[in-house]
């Protein structure tokens, strides 16, 4: 049964929608239905599968759609991946074994130097674009 709907709706909406001790950042232009189907208590709220396979599918449409301009974006706003690195060196040793999460095109992983690296993302098109790097 469910006891709300949550509905984001905007001509350009940024939100963050936090599932599973994951943030998952979203622009979209369309509208997103979200189902809560049960209150789990503190806040916390169970949100419908259907719900989630919608959203699944939205974000790896819209992480395919900007995989050829990825790079670029990276190429321009070096500053700030290298201060990511830099904090990252700070934590992960060279010769690291590292599984990243959500690696996009792979410029992170690619830069920090592992002795074993493995890159996982729901985008096809930008694992291609890490496989090149």
């Amino acid at each position: 049964m469910v006891k709300e709907e949550i509905v984001y709706s905007s001509a350009s909406l940024s939100y963050t929608i936090f599932l599973y001790s994951v943030f998952i950042l979203i622009e979209s232009q369309e509208t997103v239905n979200i189902n809560i189907i049960e209150d789990i208590g503190r806040g916390s709220r169970m949100i419908n599968f259907s719900s989630l396979n919608e959203l699944r599918e939205k974000i790896k449409e819209k992480n395919n759609s900007i995989a050829s301009i990825r790079v670029n974006w990276i190429n321009k706003n070096t500053y700030f991946y290298d201060q990511i690195l830099k904090s990252l060196k700070y934590i992960v040793p060279d010769k690291s074994r590292i599984l990243h999460i959500k690696c996009s095109t792979g410029y992170i992983l690619s830069h920090l130097n592992p002795e074993f690296g493995i890159g996982v993302d729901d985008s096809d098109k930008q694992i291609e674009i890490a496989r090149n790097n």
